[in-house]
């Protein structure tokens, strides 16, 4: 979990920048802009190191092994809710730093990663579709 810990402190941190540039309004937002395309690099880089280190199922994980993996799962639905609304806002003309988009799904792919890398360190076995069991 330190290792966990470390990266989810980072980005928290970061996510106040991102709400600092969606906050904005339209004449001033370009001020804000801190969100990059090596932010989004480094977050894939940190996905890729933790799913090196894992043996993921082929079949679809039903989420909620662990504590830690299940915040984790929760995390990354509200980050995918809130790269929706970023994409909509896109679109619609209201917001056009395209990294703070990547970023969000970047991010949610990071934290779907991480709850696995806790439920592994935890000693859970991941629970797919293919392995459930009737009540």
């Amino acid at each position: 979990m330190q290792r966990s810990r470390a990266v989810l402190l980072a980005i928290q941190r970061h996510l106040y920048h991102v709400m600092t540039e969606l906050a904005a309004s339209a004449e001033v937002v370009a001020r804000f802009y801190q969100t990059t395309a090596d932010d989004v690099t480094n977050l894939e880089q940190l996905t890729d190191e933790l799913a090196a280190e894992l043996q993921l199922p082929k079949e679809f994980i039903v989420p909620g092994d662990t504590l830690p993996g299940a915040a984790l799962d929760l995390a990354r639905t509200v980050t995918r809710r809130a790269e929706r609304i970023v994409a909509r806002m896109v679109h619609q003309g209201e917001f056009d730093n395209q990294q703070v988009l990547r970023y969000l799904n970047r991010l949610s792919s990071l934290l779907f990663i991480m709850a696995r890398y806790e439920d592994a360190a935890s000693g859970a076995t991941s629970v797919t579709l293919a392995k459930h069991t009737t009540p």
